[in-house]
């Protein structure tokens, strides 16, 4: 072998050996970020546990990217969501969370008062940190059915009255359920209708769009509409009293105004 072959092919092993130029190459690390059963997310959205809802109250974050190594879970603000190590209503999923996971959850009830509000979560990782917040709402089960309520009223001390309510629902009358409600308080119609009597608009959006649906979104579009209209739709509507409900209907989250013409969170 030649002098000069020898010594390309050292230089050429010296560069490879040093990453080309002498300088070691590395991947840029995917930024930390948290998700919410086991799925990239930008927001927690919890209701409270009924018999139609199972579950709806806690959720299971987790991380993504980031350093590596353990991760440390806090609570920066916000006191209507609590994390915790274990599920204590397991009935599905897993009792405990995966690695350098967590579960949170809504706060118990305090007085007999719902804990409403959003409430931040941060997760660490060596030097990087990653947030998400959890929304905690009320919920609705409109329905003529066992375990629904057909009518609802908003305004402070109102209480729901039949078609008088600010949101309630009309059905044929033949059903032959003996659990359904509806006839006996003459919500009948010719077809399942859902009412909101001051006047709304239904909003075709994705469900985890609800946080960010805002009070001047509201146009008093119409007054009802079909049972199937309001699936997968955001309903925005207004009370006898005047404040503006949003909800997703026929069971989900809801919040009202308060007294800026807002909604709290």
């Amino acid at each position: 072998m030649s002098r000069t072959l020898f010594a390309s092919l050292l230089l050429l092993l010296l560069g490879v050996a040093c990453g080309g130029g002498g300088t070691p190459t590395t991947s840029p690390r995917t930024p930390l970020a948290i998700t919410v059963n086991g799925r990239p997310a930008a927001e927690v959205t919890l209701i409270p546990v009924t018999f139609l809802t199972m579950n709806s109250n806690i959720a299971t974050l987790g991380v993504s990217g980031g350093p590596g190594g353990s991760v440390q879970w806090s609570v920066a603000s916000g006191s209507s969501a609590v994390l915790g190590s274990t599920n204590p209503s397991y009935m599905m999923g897993s009792p405990t969370p995966p690695p350098n996971g967590i579960f949170v959850m809504m706060a118990p009830v305090v007085n007999h008062i719902l804990p409403t509000g959003v409430t931040t979560i941060v997760a660490r990782s060596g030097n990087a940190t990653a947030s998400i917040p959890v929304y905690s709402y009320g919920q609705l089960d409109l329905g003529c059915g066992l375990r629904y309520q057909p009518a609802y009223s908003f305004d402070p001390g109102s209480v729901a009255n039949g078609s008088s309510s600010d949101l309630y629902i009309t059905e044929p009358p033949t059903t032959g359920d003996p659990f359904d409600p509806c006839p006996a308080l003459g919500l009948t119609s010719s077809t399942t209708t859902i009412h909101f009597p001051y006047g709304g608009v239904l909003l075709s959006v994705a469900a985890d769009t609800f946080p960010q649906i805002t009070a001047t979104q509201w146009s008093d579009a119409q007054t009802q509409a079909p049972e199937n209209d309001v699936f997968n739709a955001v309903l925005l509507f207004k009370t006898k009293g005047g404040a503006t409900v949003k909800a997703m209907l026929p069971v989900g989250p809801v919040e009202v105004t308060g007294a800026n013409g807002a909604f709290p969170y």
